[in-house]
């Protein structure tokens, strides 16, 4: 989930990792490491620990951060709107991501030009769905 997260930051604000990861202190990249240490610990539920630890952090280093978020979000509305956006985007690539099978499968419906083709997808897609690993692989 980590490098999918991180994947994703990079794709969608054309960062990179190892400025995010790294020890610069320049402001676009501080709240940007804010940002996603608040994601990682209030959506997907990491530890102050573990994302120390995958930022190569102290865990008071993210406590601290994590603080001055809720303190910008409280002060400054221009952040609240970028984390808002930021949010959004990082969670919506990730839910498209994660349910693509879903989303495949949805597709091949909408290509059926009759009843019985349309379930002939679906109990297809239930079969690979429960039979290989939650719809991960193929549709068959």
């Amino acid at each position: 989930m980590v490098d999918t997260l991180i994947d994703k930051m990079e794709e969608v604000y054309d960062v990179s990792r190892s400025i995010v990861f790294g020890p610069t202190r320049k402001k676009e990249y501080i709240e940007m490491r804010m940002m996603m240490y608040t994601l990682m610990y209030e959506e997907f539920e990491y530890s102050k620990s573990k994302i120390g630890r995958i930022f190569n952090r102290d865990h008071s280093s993210v406590i601290h951060l994590l603080q001055q978020h809720k303190n910008r979000l409280a002060t400054d509305k221009k952040y609240g709107l970028r984390w808002s956006d930021f949010k959004g985007k990082m969670c919506a690539h990730l839910f498209l991501e994660e349910n693509e099978f879903l989303v495949n499968v949805l597709s091949s419906i909408e290509e059926c030009t009759s009843f019985r083709q349309r379930l002939t997808v679906i109990k297809s897609a239930f079969e690979t769905y429960t039979n290989n690993e939650h719809g991960k692989s193929e549709m068959v």
